[in-house]
């Protein structure tokens, strides 16, 4: 008799899990079109000549990449440093194409002039994205790379 009402809940358990998890495929893809602000980062340089050795610096008030606007057709807007040394840092806005991989933990940006990045999703919710990419300098196997961690947040369209 105890199995008999065991049965249902335990069905009932594991079809509400499994709603649950369909979710939040849903809802990663709909939380990242928006509008993202910078908020904190780090660049982690790596190198192995002549000693293997690496340096992380905070990124504070100058980012590489300040923001990104992740629309809802496939394009992202993107204001980058446009690598001019000047006092402070001077911000163009660069257009890739994105989508997310199959497993929905990268995001590919792709720009016919400006080539691929593919943004490693560290953590992602409504309001908070964090990623990280890698920069390699003459290829993986040379062994010197610069890995960059950004938290961007959210803005609230009113």
């Amino acid at each position: 008799m105890k199995t008999q009402r065991f049965l249902p809940l335990l069905a009932t358990v594991i079809l509400a899990g499994a709603m649950f998890l369909a979710g939040c495929e849903k809802e990663k893809n709909e939380s990242l079109p928006g509008t993202w602000e910078y908020q904190s980062g780090t660049m982690e340089l790596f190198s192995s000549w002549p000693a293997p050795h690496d340096t992380i610096i905070a990124l504070g008030d100058s980012p590489d990449i300040k923001k990104v606007v992740f629309q809802e057709d496939g394009t992202a807007v993107i204001w980058r440093w446009d690598g001019a040394e000047t006092l402070g840092k001077n911000y163009e806005t660069r257009t890739y194409a994105w989508r997310l991989n199959a497993t929905k933990d990268t995001i590919q940006l792709t720009s016919p002039e400006l080539g691929d990045m593919q943004w490693r999703i560290n953590s992602l919710t409504r309001r908070k994205l964090e990623v990280s990419f890698t920069f390699y300098y003459f290829g993986p196997e040379a062994g010197s790379s610069t890995r960059f961690n950004y938290l961007f947040q959210k803005t609230v369209s009113k």
